[in-house]
């Protein structure tokens, strides 16, 4: 606070020697036509003028006297005819006469206001109010909570590769021996191929016993008796399965051969019908041949198969022959006449 104060008084003697220098300086101003000096010149040290009284308007023109050897104002005034009048009071303050000094410029005790302070200059703009960033309320750490262990995805192994089926079917159902017997493996499953598929006889040591190989097989075989047949199914991975059927072979049985024939009496051009499904024949395939044994060969061939139709172009009996013959070789024949008219 004391060094505040001190450079207060110093910038006050600063104002006031400025001051001081400024009164100095003659100035004139027209008031009311009347000449007006500075009323101060004279009572500055060091001022070459006497102090001068201001005379208002419309009085008699005065002059002060000289100053005494003092220095002091005369308080008497001299008239325009010379006579002495009394001095009048003037309408303005007076300043006292200062007595000189070593220095023009004024200590601090003779400082007539050293309770001045500098004339404060223009305030200053306020800047823009900044906020202060607010600093962030840090609250309580959250409690952790249990930790959740993921559940584990089950890991997908390799899906193992199946293994093979086997089975198989055959026909006839009741073979007999030289009648041919077809076996097919078709319904096994083999998912990782390539596949193999064995037949064999397990009652019979190989080689005679090997049926043969393939989804598919056909044996004839020669001999009566049960037959125990099995299929073997084999995939890349060499799984295997395996599965075997009981075929029973009989004895051969010979064909039988029989037919019917309509009209019974034909004329000659009539279509007459031969059926000869009545006949049996249990190896196969069977052959059925229609001949007349009338007429020699080719005039004789009727035709083939379980029934024909043919027409007579002559009238007489015909002697109409059927002949059927199985896997075997085995035959069967029967013959009826058939009287064509005219």
């Amino acid at each position: 606070m004391d060094r505040v104060n001190q450079i207060l008084i110093v910038i006050a003697v600063i104002l006031c020697f400025l001051m001081a220098m400024v009164l100095r300086q003659p100035f004139s101003l027209p008031i009311s036509s009347v000449h007006v000096e500075n009323p101060l010149d004279g009572w500055l040290p060091g001022s070459s003028h006497q102090p001068v009284a201001i005379v208002p308007p419309g009085t008699n023109n005065a002059t002060t006297s000289p100053s005494n050897s003092n220095g002091d104002a005369n308080p008497n005034v001299t008239a325009a005819n010379g006579a002495p009048t009394a001095r009048p009071a003037p309408s303005y303050p007076i300043f006292p006469s200062l007595a000189p000094t070593s220095s023009p410029m004024p200590s601090p005790a003779q400082t007539t206001n050293p309770t001045s302070s500098p004339n404060p200059g223009p305030a200053p703009t306020p800047g823009p109010t900044v906020n202060p960033t607010p600093t962030p309320t840090v609250g309580p750490a959250p409690t952790p909570g249990p930790t959740v262990n993921p559940t584990p995805t089950p890991t997908v192994g390799a899906t193992p590769n199946p293994a093979p089926t086997a089975s198989f079917s055959f026909n006839p159902s009741k073979p007999t021996t030289g009648q041919t017997v077809s076996f097919d493996g078709t319904a096994s499953r083999c998912a990782v191929g390539p596949c193999t598929y064995k037949w064999t006889d397990d009652g019979c040591s190989l080689p005679c016993g090997n049926l043969g190989s393939g989804p598919t097989v056909a044996f004839t075989f020669v001999n009566v008796g049960t037959k125990y047949v099995r299929l073997t199914v084999t995939d890349a991975l060499a799984q295997t399965a395996t599965v075997e059927h009981n075929v029973v072979v009989a004895a051969p049985v010979p064909p039988t051969a029989s037919f019917s024939f309509n009209p019974v009496n034909p004329v000659i051009g009539q279509v007459v019908s031969f059926d000869g499904t009545a006949s049996r024949c249990t190896v196969g395939p069977c052959t059925y041949k229609w001949t007349d044994d009338g007429c020699q060969l080719p005039c004789g061939d009727l035709g083939s198969g379980p029934t024909v139709t043919f027409t007579f172009v002559n009238v007489g009996t015909k002697y109409v022959r059927l002949t059927v013959t199985d896997a075997l070789a085995q035959t069967a024949t029967v013959e009826h006449n058939v009287v064509v008219s005219g």
